[in-house]
């Protein structure tokens, strides 16, 4: 994972660091949106599991838009550009697992009888 990704390389999200690692990196975050309508397109650098504590949005992407507040789980990819908006206020928080690319190949590619032999669309060599 590389470590020059700056933290402020997401537009709007205030980041700190709570464990850094070579594969894995644990995160809390806080939207600084400044308005409830939808944000300009972004992506995140990495891979994210974000886990949302408080507060809701309303994530938009290619598949459509869905709400994400702290009863789910967002999953972003790496470099996948999507909108978000907040019709239900501003300042969700919450916190994140950021994951490098081979450890996300490697755990979805893998099986108890070993590495799955068909991959498509991942990326993963």
């Amino acid at each position: 994972m590389s470590a020059a990704i700056a933290d402020d390389s997401v537009p709007n999200v205030a980041i700190e660091w709570a464990f850094v690692g070579p594969d894995v990196r644990v995160s809390r975050y806080r939207c600084r949106a400044p308005q409830p309508g939808r944000t300009e397109e972004q992506s995140q650098p990495w891979h994210v599991i974000a886990f949302p504590h408080a507060g809701a949005f309303v994530h938009h992407d290619a598949r459509g838009a869905q709400v994400v507040d702290a009863i789910g789980v967002l999953f972003l990819n790496a470099g996948a550009p999507y909108q978000t908006s907040h019709p239900f206020g501003c300042g969700d928080c919450g916190s994140a697992l950021v994951l490098s690319a081979d450890l996300v190949c490697a755990a979805a590619f893998t099986s108890a009888r070993g590495p799955l032999s068909i991959a498509i669309g991942t990326g993963c060599d």
